[in-house]
């Protein structure tokens, strides 16, 4: 009797055990991939963080921590473009990155116009170049992010894998990663052509990191920020 016992108390804690989830700062996601969870904000200009916070204050069912204004566009006002951590106010809250647009009037008047949801597993090892039409559009994106803090090892393989000529990527968020044989790692950054009339552009990079520490740019995807106006 005293062996069953013993035997079903280590059987409990095996099972406890491989019961266990990921870490706060990492949660698996449709495809492999392990989003980061840990996502912190850049620097966002004083006149949009106001915006943001005026026309979120009374928002029902969700509440918006920005991460990134990513672009604007001039009306009879203006739009703001922002990608946000959106948190459900529901009893068992929920978290995923949202593109949110703001509308600030000429009064100093802000509504949320737009909520769309930011899956970057659409983007991540696909190429889709920019379309030089749409970015001399309406929207302009903000040419002034500074880069988000990374832990060394994913800096290090961004570092390696964007080191190349004719464009210069600043980080904006580590997205997340998959294990394959070595890890794939997806960021939001800002694209700058090295050019004599520099274009920028929002892409997702998927960074590939083989086992012997080779990082490379595997795809770059153009994200089109009219996709999320409504």
């Amino acid at each position: 009797m005293k062996k069953i016992f013993i035997f079903a108390l280590i059987l409990c804690i095996c099972l406890v055990g491989c019961g266990k989830k990921s870490s706060s700062s990492e949660s698996e996601i449709v495809g492999g991939w392990t989003a980061n969870n840990d996502i912190k904000a850049v620097n966002i200009p004083e006149d949009a963080s106001k915006a943001l916070n005026k026309a979120t204050e009374s928002y029902d069912g969700m509440t918006f921590e920005p991460v990134a204004l990513l672009g604007k566009q001039v009306v009879s006002g203006t739009n703001y473009m922002f990608l946000c951590k959106g948190t459900t106010v529901t009893e068992k809250p929920v978290t995923s990155l949202k593109m949110v647009v703001v509308y600030n009037d000429l009064k100093g008047n802000a509504s949320v116009s737009s909520v769309k949801d930011f899956d970057y597993t659409k983007y991540v090892s696909k190429d889709i170049e920019v379309n030089t039409e749409q970015l001399s559009g309406a929207w302009s994106v903000n040419s002034n992010i500074k880069a988000t803090t990374l832990s060394d090892d994913v800096n290090e393989a961004f570092t390696k894998a964007t080191s190349i000529v004719g464009v210069e990527y600043t980080p904006i968020v580590y997205l997340g990663k998959q294990v394959v044989s070595g890890t794939n790692y997806a960021f939001l950054a800002l694209a700058k052509t090295v050019t004599a009339e520099s274009v920028y552009s929002i892409d997702v990079l998927t960074i590939y990191d083989s086992l012997d520490e080779d990082a490379k740019l595997s795809s770059v995807a153009y994200v089109d920020l009219a996709d999320f106006n409504s």
